[in-house]
């Protein structure tokens, strides 16, 4: 669903009109309305959507530290199960690090070891000219953000846009005298959609990691 798809359905579940506003207040409502609904299910309590799943490049190479900065895309580094952030060495192999609580970072069992601490990666030891990941780019897993289009042609990023499409309708005619009495019923159709998303999110189905530099006929 493209964003002139979204006003146009947004109005006809609103006032019952087919014919949406290109310009005005109630184009800019509606407008304005999607990008705060989109950040909400972005921000949705208790899940992380599959859709905002990524592996990010950190900027830069692998240096002689043990500190690197989180790419700003990444608005939160996955620790689910079995995701570990990687270097892909210079020799075109993969050192993965377990992610693990700062306060466990420097015990010995976690001798590959990676620890989110505020907008920075910290590892357990720092790197040499002479390590072998040195030189490496570190990959990142994580979810980014959900933006709503600022164009006519990109998608809504919302999993189910017909979830955003009720719930703007609703806070439309929330503040519309003649409509109000819709709220409720908005309301509840846009709750039922959410727990349908929540249900379709089920869990990431098995990634094969690949690095993104590598093309298509290259083998990994």
């Amino acid at each position: 669903m493209t964003r002139p798809e979204f006003l146009s359905a947004v109005y006809l579940r609103a006032t019952g009109k087919p014919t949406a506003p290109t310009s005005g207040r109630k184009y800019d409502q509606i407008l304005a309305l999607g990008t705060f609904y989109t950040r909400q299910w972005q921000d949705e309590n208790d899940v992380d959507w599959d859709s905002l799943f990524d592996f990010f490049n950190v900027s830069g190479t692998v240096t002689a530290t043990d500190e690197f900065t989180i790419p700003a895309t990444v608005r939160k580094v996955s620790q689910q199960e079995g995701d570990v952030v990687r270097i892909v060495r210079t020799d075109g192999d993969v050192t993965e690090y377990q992610l693990v609580a700062p306060d466990r970072l420097y015990e010995n069992r976690y001798e590959y070891a990676v620890a989110k601490i505020g907008s920075q990666l910290k590892f357990a030891s720092a790197f040499t000219a002479t390590s072998r990941e040195f030189g490496g780019t570190i990959v990142v897993p994580g979810y980014g953000f959900a933006v709503f289009p600022t164009d006519d042609s990109t998608a809504i990023p919302v999993d189910n846009a017909d979830w955003l499409v009720v719930r703007v309708a609703a806070e439309f005619v929330r503040t519309d005298i003649t409509r109000q009495n819709q709220y409720p019923n908005l309301l509840n159709e846009a709750n039922q959609l959410m727990l349908k998303m929540r249900e379709n999110n089920s869990g990431r189905s098995d990634e094969i990691y690949r690095p993104t530099f590598l093309l298509d006929d290259q083998e990994w």
